[in-house]
C-alpha cells in the first residue's frame, strides 16, 4: 500500500453484507490473500499450510479489513469533479478548507496478475480494471522507485488505455506531437489527464508531461469524496466501474466518519501552516 493511503474505519458488526459485497470481498480480497499465504507472491512456495491454519489467517487478516482505503487530496487539478475551493466557508476560514477525503478501492488487472494464480491454472482471478473515464489514484512515475512513504500519489482521470490511439489536437495528446501525429498507448499503460483545463502542466502534471503511466502504478479507483459532513458524494466514473463499486461503497463508506477524519486532518494541517495574513479593512 502506498504511504499516502490509510485504512478506513470499518465496523463489521454494524453493516449487513449483501451478496454482491460478499462476492467482491471473496474475489478481490479473501481468495488473493489465501493464495498468497498458501503459495507465496510468485506462486513458488512449496511449504504446505494446514487448512485450519489457513482459515485462521484469513479470518484474522481479512474478515474485518475493508477493501477500500482513504487518502487526503488537495488542489484544483480535478475540478469541478473534485474541488478543494471553499463552497460554503467564509473567507476567514478558507485556509482550513483545503482538502478532500477520498475513498479509493484497489483494482486488479490481467496485466498484473500475481504468479500465485498459476498454481490454480489462473482460475479464480476476477479482474477489476481501470476503464476510460475512471478517476484513479496512482504513484507519480518519478517517485515509483522510492519507498512507499516517500512516493507521491496523484489523482487523474483515465483518458486512454492500451491500444487506444490519441490524435494530435486532442486535449489528451502529448504536447510535442505534430499536427498529423497519432500516438498509440503501449501495452500495460494508461494515459491520464487532469480534469481542470485552467491548470497548466507545471501545476497539474499528467501524461502530457510524464507520458503514459504503468498499470501497475495505479493504486486504485477513487469512488467517493468527502468535503465536509454535509458535502460529499460518489465520484463520476465509467458506468461499468460504478456498478462494480456500488456494493463496496454501500457497505464500507461512512461519510460521517470520513468527515470526522477530514476535520481532524485539516485542524492538524492548519496548526502546522503559517498564519494567514490579516484581511485588509
Amino acid at each position: 500500500m502506498s504511504g499516502a493511503l490509510r485504512r478506513l474505519r470499518y465496523d463489521l458488526a454494524k453493516q449487513p453484507w449483501s451478496l454482491r459485497y460478499i462476492f467482491e470481498k471473496a474475489t478481490q480480497q479473501t481468495i488473493p490473500f489465501g493464495l498468497t499465504e498458501a503459495f507465496g507472491e510468485d506462486g513458488r512456495k512449496e511449504e504446505e499450510i494446514p487448512a485450519m491454519e489457513l482459515m485462521r489467517r484469513i479470518n484474522e487478516q481479512v474478515l474485518d479489513t475493508p477493501l477500500c482505503s482513504r487518502m487526503l487530496f488537495r488542489g484544483e487539478a480535478m475540478a469541478p469533479a473534485l474541488s478543494c475551493a471553499p463552497r460554503f466557508a467564509s473567507a476567514a476560514s478558507a485556509r482550513t478548507q483545503a482538502m478532500n477525503m477520498l475513498v479509493v478501492r484497489p483494482l486488479r488487472h490481467e496485466e498484473t496478475m500475481p504468479g500465485t494464480y498459476d498454481r490454480v491454472g489462473r482460475r479464480w482471478f476476477f479482474p477489476r480494471p481501470a476503464r476510460v473515464g475512471d478517476v484513479v489514484a496512482f504513484v507519480h512515475p518519478d517517485t515509483a522507485s522510492r519507498p512507499a512513504e516517500q512516493q507521491v500519489v496523484l489523482v487523474r482521470r483515465v483518458a486512454a488505455l492500451e491500444g487506444d490511439v490519441l490524435v494530435s489536437g486532442d486535449e489528451a495528446t502529448p504536447p510535442e506531437t505534430s499536427e498529423t501525429a497519432t500516438y498509440e498507448i503501449p501495452p500495460g499503460r494508461a494515459w491520464v489527464t487532469a480534469d481542470n483545463p485552467a491548470m497548466d502542466l507545471s501545476r497539474a502534471p499528467d501524461s502530457r508531461a510524464f507520458g503514459p503511466i504503468q498499470i501497475a502504478h495505479i493504486v486504485g479507483r477513487v469512488i467517493y469524496y468527502v468535503r465536509s459532513a454535509t458535502d460529499h458524494g460518489p465520484v463520476a466514473n465509467h458506468p461499468a466501474s460504478a456498478d462494480d463499486d456500488a456494493s463496496v461503497l454501500a457497505t464500507e463508506v461512512r461519510p460521517e466518519s470520513l468527515a470526522e477524519d477530514l476535520f481532524a486532518e485539516t485542524r492538524a494541517d492548519a496548526k502546522e501552516a503559517p498564519e494567514a495574513p490579516p484581511t485588509p479593512p
